[in-house]
């Protein structure tokens, strides 16, 4: 049986990393409007679910950079 993949992250992936452009927090309010983090209706299908998540994902992921920048300061 063969090992799974493992993916190793680089410091230039990592949310602390300094080389990231600042997140602001307008920026990140407003994807939260526009990609709000709630359940998908019953009748979703699918793809649009998947879809969904991906955007909440990067949101999610934005607001992680935001808070890290902030607590550099």
């Amino acid at each position: 049986m063969t090992e799974p993949k493992v993916e190793i992250l680089h410091q230039k992936d990592h949310p602390t990393d300094e080389t990231f452009p600042p997140v602001s927090e307008a920026l990140v309010n407003r994807l939260e409007e526009i990609f709000p983090d709630r359940c998908p209706q019953l009748t979703a299908k699918d793809r649009e679910i998947w879809h969904r998540c991906g955007q909440v994902d990067i949101v999610r992921y934005l607001r992680r950079i935001h808070e890290e920048q902030h607590k550099r300061r």
